[in-house]
């Protein structure tokens, strides 16, 4: 959650506690020789991605770090995306093999698949950017192939969403309401629809153009209609679910409650749907 919002707060908020944590979690990656994901105190890989890398790639980007650390900074966020950890390793990313080779994750083979490459997306979006700052034209050429050819793998056409394959690449058929833990975290197929914040006219043209696009972010703000979501179970409805209930008469589908949505205003505002 916090690559998203408490960093880029902190910068406008308090400066010097961001400063801090920024030479914090670069001791860290100096001790543990990969930058943690989940701290808690030691890694405990409890959730998707390595966001961490979003976080020093903006500190590399708009200047907040001294070249030495800098370069630190890019060690660690390049051994994220580049390198490989064991599988018994807490570090990395899970999976990372298909991913690299084929844009997605197959289900059967790693779970949460759709979000996970939707978040290694990201990080390597933004680590293409910290290295152009720092002159290493190649591995953005490679992260933005990347990141393309994992848009195209991703993206559902039929359905509008970023939704899961099989190993062949077949699409599973899925309800759009679906939170299946299989293939999204904390959020389902219609919250993760909108995830391509750093190529927001790449994200307009999939779903066919900015007037639909906007027509389609109009309506997720005020779309109540029941059921709001498919569980991932039968027995097991998550706090998250939960939380967008108690919600859903004033923002419709935007589950502002949690990380899934918090992208979705930025990417509103950017596509031109409202004026700031």
């Amino acid at each position: 959650d916090s690559y998203n919002t408490v960093y880029l707060w902190l910068d406008l908020a308090a400066p010097d506690v961001l400063a801090r944590l920024l030479e914090g979690w670069v001791n860290a990656y100096k001790e543990a020789g990969w930058l943690p994901t989940w701290p808690s105190p030691g890694e405990r890989q409890s959730m998707i991605g390595t966001m961490g890398d979003v976080v020093f790639a903006w500190a590399i980007v708009s200047g907040k770090a001294s070249e030495e650390a800098k370069a630190v900074m890019y060690q660690a966020i390049r051994q994220d995306t580049f390198g490989e950890s064991s599988e018994s390793s807490p570090f990395g990313r899970a999976c990372s093999k298909y991913y690299d080779e084929k844009g997605f994750f197959p289900p059967s083979e790693c779970p949460d698949c759709v979000s996970r490459a939707l978040m290694n997306m990201v990080a390597d979006s933004a680590i293409a950017h910290a290295a152009d700052t720092l002159g290493m034209a190649d591995d953005a050429a490679v992260l933005r192939t990347r990141v393309s050819r994992a848009v195209d793998a991703n993206w559902n056409p039929e359905l509008a969403i970023f939704g899961p394959r099989d190993e062949a690449g077949n699409w599973y058929n899925i309800s759009v309401k679906s939170w299946s833990s299989q293939a999204y975290t904390e959020g389902g197929a219609l919250q993760y629809r909108f995830c391509l914040p750093f190529d927001v006219p790449r994200l307009v043209g999939l779903h066919g153009g900015r007037e639909k696009f906007c027509e389609t972010i109009r309506g997720h703000f005020t779309d109540t209609t029941l059921p709001l979501f498919e569980p991932s179970s039968l027995s097991i409805i998550t706090h998250e679910q939960k939380e967008l209930s108690l919600i859903s008469d004033r923002f419709g589908q935007y589950a502002h409650n949690n990380q899934p949505s918090h992208h979705v205003l930025g990417v509103a505002l950017a596509a031109g749907c409202y004026t700031a």
